[in-house]
């Protein structure tokens, strides 16, 4: 039997702020429902109240006409409900099997027979995964796809996504796509929340629209267009443009890698005689299959990891053996894909996140003190400046939604005019105005002679805004294309190692 969940008047509000107001959702079995919105549109609040992760303060939630309202997730998720997270809600210091099996009651557990199933769903799935590894040691893209595994692990009838191909790449997308597809031809109930537009058309039966916590539009999605998505999201059209927009203006080297060779975390090479060159005032995409060398080579070029074999130059400096703070002296700045646990403090105040780069700027010190009102008064420039919605400064950085969180950190990465900019996912789960106020951030930098790397799992973003976009395919360069010259198809044959 088909499972609908249904919520209905649902208000939920966070002190003064009104995070959903009156919001009624219905996502019936054998469809796709996507829900898209602004950063902040309360879309995730909804999510959460579905699940049961928070009480709502009015409304109803109800699976199959059965109130769970208020319940914790395992009450959500004993009625079918399954959850796949944003941001992970993975144990790290756990392996992947382990996290399966994570709220099972002890006399339960079968840890042969759970990592059998994990290798039969990953399988099936076509999402390879150990079922062995160690969560923490994964990379962020890897670690999203476990997070969708355990959904179909616990063979949910109710499926929630949110923003599950942030960290994709374009053929892990398709193949997510057409799993969720499958779902829905077996009946399942899918409700998909993502900021990729595309992607929506592609895969929903309806779009729901919120914004500032309301339902402003809904409509069958044969009965709508992405323009008239954006309309509604954000109150007016926003273009999206194909290849940089900003003129290069190509100078001299700003970031050279030459004969790189990095170590796998666990055993053999992550990357192998890897080399490419970044220009002052150019924009130079990565394009990789997650597990490529993609995440090694951001964690060689910001210092997070050793390197074994070959040299880094940054800004005419040797940097290879550098740590952190000597990429950062060298002028490189650094934008993670894991904003959470790696871009911001989230129990720090957004003064504190972005006062980060201030402290060792002899600018804001009088002898072995801080001027902290001068450094209280650039935070709050940058705050105007990068268009941060947030009260106060003194506001901790969790408490803001991913996008604001993502102009924390540009604030933070880039205040001091970077020579070399390493943008990792750098538009994972923002929202159309967000995205472009960042593509807008980096456009400027690159105009002023920055030069920048974006690894990006999503290939029409790096066609969006690369000038030079190179392939990586088990560690190795599989090929360099001008921005001009690539098409989606081309990229994908390289990416696995089809060209």
């Amino acid at each position: 039997m088909a499972s609908t969940l249904s919520l209905s008047g649902i208000t939920k509000r966070f002190g003064s702020v009104l995070a959903n107001d009156d919001v009624s959702l219905e996502v019936r079995g054998g469809s796709v429902h996507a829900l898209v919105g602004e950063n902040g549109a309360g879309k995730s609040t909804l999510m959460k109240i579905a699940y049961g992760l928070h009480r709502p303060d009015a409304g109803e939630v109800l699976v199959d006409d059965v109130a769970i309202t208020g319940q914790p997730p395992r009450t959500a998720r004993s009625h079918g409900v399954g959850m796949v997270h944003q941001h992970f809600s993975l144990a790290a210091s756990m392996t992947v099997t382990e996290n399966m099996l994570l709220g099972e009651p002890s006399w339960r557990l079968d840890f042969d027979e759970a990592r059998r199933r994990v290798r039969a769903i990953s399988e099936r799935y076509r999402m390879p995964v150990d079922p062995d590894a160690v969560v923490g040691n994964l990379p962020v893209s890897i670690q999203q796809r476990v997070e969708i595994l355990r959904a179909f692990f616990n063979e949910a009838g109710i499926l929630i996504f949110d923003e599950p191909t942030s960290v994709l790449s374009h053929h892990e997308t398709q193949e997510l796509l057409a799993r969720i597809d499958e779902f829905r031809r077996d009946g399942k109930a899918v409700l998909f929340i993502s900021h990729k537009l595309p992607e929506v058309m592609a895969i929903a039966d309806e779009v729901t629209v919120m914004r500032r916590g309301r339902v402003v539009h809904r409509a069958a999605a044969d009965q709508t267009d992405e323009a008239d998505l954006v309309r509604h999201m954000v109150g007016d059209f926003v273009s999206h443009r194909h290849g940089s927009s900003v003129p290069s203006r190509r100078g001299s080297a700003a970031l050279e890698v030459d004969g790189l060779v990095v170590d796998a975390p666990e055993s053999g090479t992550a990357l192998d005689d890897v080399a490419l060159t970044v220009r002052s005032g150019e924009v130079v995409g990565i394009a990789a299959i997650a597990g490529n060398g993609q995440t090694e080579l951001v964690r060689a070029l910001t210092g997070l990891a050793p390197v074994r074999a070959g040299s880094v130059r940054a800004n005419g400096v040797e940097v290879t053996h550098l740590d952190v703070a000597g990429h950062r002296a060298g002028g490189v700045a650094h934008m993670p894909a894991d904003r959470l646990h790696e871009g911001i403090n989230r129990e720090r105040s957004v003064f504190d996140n972005i006062a980060l780069r201030l402290y060792r700027d002899p600018e804001y010190r009088r002898g072995l003190f801080l001027r902290r009102g001068a450094m209280q008064r650039r935070v709050q420039e940058l705050v105007e400046e990068y268009s941060i919605r947030v009260p106060s400064a003194a506001v901790p950085a969790g408490a803001l939604s991913g996008g604001n969180q993502q102009r924390v950190i540009a604030a933070r990465e880039l205040l001091d005019q970077p020579g070399v900019v390493i943008a990792e996912e750098p538009t994972w789960g923002l929202d159309v105005q967000a995205a472009e106020f960042l593509y807008g951030q980096l456009a400027s930098l690159k105009e002023r002679g920055a030069g920048i790397l974006v690894v990006s799992s999503d290939l029409d973003e790096l066609l969006e805004i690369a000038d030079t976009i190179v392939v990586l395919y088990r560690g190795r360069v599989a090929g360099t294309v001008p921005a001009e010259e690539a098409t989606v198809e081309r990229l994908g044959a390289m990416m696995t190692g089809a060209a």
